[in-house]
Parts: structure tokens; sequence; C-alpha cells
């Protein structure tokens, strides 16, 4: 493993406001996506920070069954429910698909944190947090989505992000040649620390114990960092998506509509247990 490679990058906006000043906004465009800053009196509004960790009732089924429950509760980062959309079947494709829907997972939240890994984030960073600790260590690809969603996610709610990423050795050993294209252009803007490892070394040791070095690390600091595994699939994260089948069952009772299949990508396996093991129960 390299040191971590953190390049000075920031986008900043700043206003010195009178006490008179009672809203502002705020809004700046990178790459067409147009984010807005809100500053507000706190008695005018009630907003809860994002680090705020909500209670958690876990299904009544799992009571019992499930050991490994989320006791920490869960925070409320991504925009739920996400919608399902009915779309056109293609018969020439399929004869045996009558209807097809699609639960949009991509419209989970913005660019910067979007997709399946925030629904996972909203349970492992509400642990981190009650158990105090002050960083998060994870490890993905060289533009890992599941890297740049927990290296975002962590600076929302006040929590210093460290990523492993594989890389070609060329790359481990010259920073510059990292670049800042795609995720790892977000990655450096909130100001995650690059820790970099070859193919060859993750094959050889392992994503834990690479990111049981980072942590050793870090404590030798006086850091106390929490671990997330590859695609923040472990026991808790999985509750993501064990939550997200009681938002689809939900869903489906309003509609009146029933399915007989649910289709998904697999990765490194969380999204797949939380959605085998709510469906079995549901």
């Amino acid at each position: 493993l390299s040191n971590a490679h953190n390049p000075s990058m920031a986008i900043m906006s700043s206003c010195s406001a009178q006490s008179s000043i009672k809203f502002a906004i705020i809004a700046f465009s990178i790459f067409s996506v147009t984010s807005f800053v809100f500053f507000v009196e706190s008695s005018m509004i009630g907003i809860t920070s994002p680090a705020t960790c909500h209670d958690y009732n876990t299904p009544e089924w799992s009571r019992g069954k499930l050991t490994n429950t989320p006791i920490h509760g869960r925070l409320s980062l991504a925009n739920l429910p996400t919608p399902i959309h009915k779309c056109p079947v293609n018969i020439g494709y399929s004869k045996k698909v009558n209807t097809l829907f699609i639960k949009r997972d991509d419209m989970t939240a913005g660019v910067e944190l979007g997709g399946n890994k925030i629904r996972k984030l909203e349970f492992l960073l509400a642990d981190a947090l009650q158990k105090r600790h002050d960083c998060v260590v994870t490890i993905g690809g060289e533009q890992s989505n599941h890297c740049r969603a927990t290296a975002t996610a962590a600076r929302m709610v006040g929590l210093e992000p460290h990523l492993i990423l594989r890389v070609r050795r060329d790359k481990v050993e010259d920073n510059v040649k990292l670049g800042y294209t795609g995720n790892l252009l977000f990655d450096r803007m909130v100001g995650a620390m690059i820790h970099t490892c070859t193919p060859g070394e993750y094959g050889r040791f392992g994503s834990h114990a690479l990111l049981e070095t980072v942590c050793c690390k870090l404590r030798s600091k006086g850091k106390n960092p929490y671990p997330i595994p590859v695609g923040g699939s472990n026991a808790i994260g999985s509750w993501g998506y064990i939550e997200a089948v009681n938002e689809l069952k939900e869903q489906l009772e309003v509609a009146q509509q029933d399915i007989d299949h649910i289709v998904f990508a697999c990765g490194s396996g969380g999204t797949a247990a939380g959605i085998t093991i709510g469906e079995l129960e549901v």
C-alpha cells in the first residue's frame, strides 16, 4: 500500500451575511449538475442534519431470526421511495414476459450518491457514528461507484473518508497518473484520502487484510477508523435491501400489482443478500 494521496482540490462558496439576512441561496454547476446551498435561520424551518440517526424498527418477521440487526438505526440520505416505471415489452425479445417494471434505484440521490450503495450506507454510517468513529475506510476499483458514494456520504455526516483503490502498478508509483476523471474526480473533490494497491496485492492479501492495514496506520495516528467492506456488503449493509423489499412490497400493494420475478445486477453480494432475505419473508 502506498501513502495516502490527497491533492488539494476544493470548490468553496462563502458569504458574509449580516444578522438581518434570513435566507440565501448559492448555486453552482459542475458538468451541468446544479447544486443549491440554503442558509436559513434555524427557527424558520425544521431541518435535521444528515448525520442524524433515526430509529429503525426491524420487520416483525425478522425478530428472533436475524441476529445482526441495525441497533444503531439508520440515516436519511437517499430520496425514498424510488419510483417504479412500467416499460414496454419487446415481444420479439421474449414471448414469456408479459409486463416489465423497473424499480428506479438509479434515482436514490444525485450523481455523487446515486445508485444502490446509498441504501447500504444509511445503515453503515449510522453504525459508525453511533460507535463514535471519526473516519471510514473502504476499498474498490479505480472508478468504484461504491467508493465515490462512501466518500461523499462520509463527508456529509462529518467522517473523514479513506479509499483504497485498485490500480495498475505505474499509477501506484505515480499519483499524477491516477488522474482527475470520472469517480476519481468526485473522490478528490470531497477530499478523500486515496490509498492504492495493485491487482496483484489485492489478489494475494485480500480486501479485508488491506482494509486492516490502513486501519492500523490510522489507529497509530490516534484515529478511530470504521472499515466498510467492498460494496458495503456485510450484515449491516444488507439491511438496505431488506428494507428496499419492504418498500417495493408497499408500492405494489398500493398499485394492486403482482410480480413473479425480480432481476438485478450482482457484484459484491450485499444487494443480492438483502433482496433474497427480504423476498423470502414478505
